[in-house]
């Protein structure tokens, strides 16, 4: 999605990810907060349909 890219995108420098972290985690009072920032992406965020994973035994036989 958009938001997945931009992130990508706006991050690769350490200096460019720790304004991004200033911006979209610590500057941020609450989770309120954080979906008013997020606006209308936070439903593009959203995941559609099931993708279940193949099942798997983890048992010592």
């Amino acid at each position: 999605n958009a938001f997945f890219h931009h992130y990508h995108k706006e991050t690769r420098e350490p200096e460019n990810f720790q304004r991004w972290l200033k911006e979209w985690v610590l500057d941020l009072p609450d989770h309120e907060a954080y979906r008013t920032k997020l606006g209308g992406e936070l439903e593009e965020l959203r995941i559609e349909g099931e993708a279940l994973s193949a099942p798997a035994n983890y048992a010592v036989e």
